[in-house]
């Protein structure tokens, strides 16, 4: 991080550490879930009759894919504020496989009628989403030379 760093960067990227610290909370408490024979209740809850086995089976994976980008997430926040100069580059690289995994959270989740039977539980993530969105576009500017 240089001197003189946006503090709006810095706000952004101190919430998507928070995010991925609750987003992995939840994941081992989903884990527990699977461990003892239960349902998905937080992440994902499922609709109706339950999530068909593919689909489950893509929910479990892009759980496990999101808990590797989340510890290598802490890697990318602790380098940013240590002021390290490749941070942002890795930063870049992790939300854009963070935002991959959502987009694949999406398809797998919407089309199962999900949404529509539990919009609590999916528009809460939908909003805590929104500022990780905005550091994306930040750090593509960044990427792009458009910003400092």
């Amino acid at each position: 991080m240089k001197v003189g760093q946006p503090i709006y960067r810095n706000i952004l990227i101190g919430y998507y550490a928070v995010v991925q610290l609750v987003h992995f909370a939840c994941l081992l408490l989903e884990f527990s879930h699977i461990l003892r024979g239960l349902p998905f209740t937080i992440l994902a809850p499922a609709p109706q009759g339950g999530w068909s086995d593919l689909r489950w089976i893509m929910l479990v994976i892009l759980g496990n894919l999101d808990a590797i980008i989340i510890m290598l997430s802490v890697v990318f926040v602790w380098g940013y504020f240590k002021r390290r100069p490749e941070s942002l580059r890795f930063g870049y690289f992790l939300l854009t496989t963070f935002l991959v995994t959502a987009l694949l959270y999406l398809l797998v989740t919407l089309p199962g009628g999900a949404w529509n039977e539990h919009p609590w539980n999916y528009g809460v993530l939908v909003v805590c989403f929104i500022p990780i969105l905005v550091l994306y576009l930040d750090l593509m500017r960044i990427r792009l030379g458009t910003s400092q």
